[in-house]
């Protein structure tokens, strides 16, 4: 089997970028590559996934908002929020907006996600307390203002099918960016902090693998991008990698040829279950029960 590789892939990428060797760069040319790839799509989903892949990074790396501005701008381009806001919809600061996502977030920790995971209905609601105002601002744009923006992903993704414990944590967690400088939402994060971040990067990873098995451009397409975080991230100490990557070329293999489909299947649910036990364990070490810091 011949295996496509990540410059094989952001050479069919024709917007005109400079071409840099360094790990940095390299996966940051190919997520704008994949962006423009699947933004007009049918599977926005993907899109997404790239997207949440460049914000982790960003945050992981602790870098600043405009190292990450011209990938996300890729990702803003595929927006279509402007043709169904209501045009008299009240537009809030960015205050305000803070305000009313720490208003939302409070609200969901009190509730607690146990609560939210058994009442359907409960959860739909508060999802969409959190969704719909931050949906009619035309001027939240990832690009801008990534916490803010990522908060409302998160909480539109628990609109649209059946919520999971991980979309809540996704929001409980970034809620305690909202109050970091504006230009670097990563400047002061923990490391046991950054961690939790990986290990949704490897969540989404294999969400995305399993949701698309059939699909074998974008099983490609995310393989090589977990590969050039295996570059990034080479040296590591909280996840091994080149190992998270060659398991996903693995399965991806499989489900291209038909080989066992079930054994990889399954194994893609054992460690999936193995990264959110992980988090589960930083919330109950962090927060030991207590809503997750959200000052305001």
């Amino acid at each position: 089997m011949r295996v496509t590789t990540a410059n094989e892939c952001v050479s069919e990428y024709t917007i005109s970028m400079a071409v840099k060797s360094s790990a940095p760069q390299t996966i940051k040319r190919y997520l704008k590559y994949a962006l423009y790839r699947y933004r007009d799509s049918d599977n926005s989903e993907v899109a997404y996934y790239f997207a949440q892949l460049a914000f982790l990074l960003m945050c992981v790396c602790g870098d600043t908002l405009a190292k990450w501005r011209g990938v996300f701008r890729e990702y803003d381009a595929s927006d279509y929020r402007d043709s169904k806001q209501q045009p008299e919809s009240a537009q809030m600061t960015y205050e305000q907006a803070i305000a009313h996502c720490k208003k939302s977030v409070k609200m969901i920790a009190k509730d607690g996600i146990d609560t939210l995971l058994a009442d359907e209905h409960e959860a739909f609601d508060e999802a969409d307390v959190l969704e719909y105002p931050l949906y009619q601002q035309r001027w939240m744009t990832l690009r801008d203002y990534p916490v803010l923006y990522m908060i409302y992903e998160a909480a539109d993704e628990a609109l649209a099918i059946r919520t999971t414990r991980l979309m809540w944590q996704k929001i409980l967690l970034y809620a305690d960016m909202l109050d970091a400088p504006l230009e670097h939402p990563a400047a002061h994060l923990a490391d046991a902090y950054r961690a939790c971040l990986k290990y949704f990067i490897i969540l989404n990873t294999i969400g995305v693998l399993r949701a698309y098995k059939n699909d074998l451009a974008v099983l490609r397409d995310v393989c090589t991008a977990v590969s050039l975080v295996a570059d990034l991230l080479a040296n590591d100490e909280v996840v091994n990698w080149r190992e998270i990557s060659a398991i996903c070329d693995q399965c991806a293999a499989a489900f291209r040829y038909s080989d066992d489909v079930a054994l990889y299947r399954d194994y893609l649910k054992t460690l999936r279950a193995t990264y959110q036990r992980a988090v589960n364990v930083y919330f109950d070490d962090t927060y030991q029960g207590e809503a997750p810091r959200c000052p305001g």
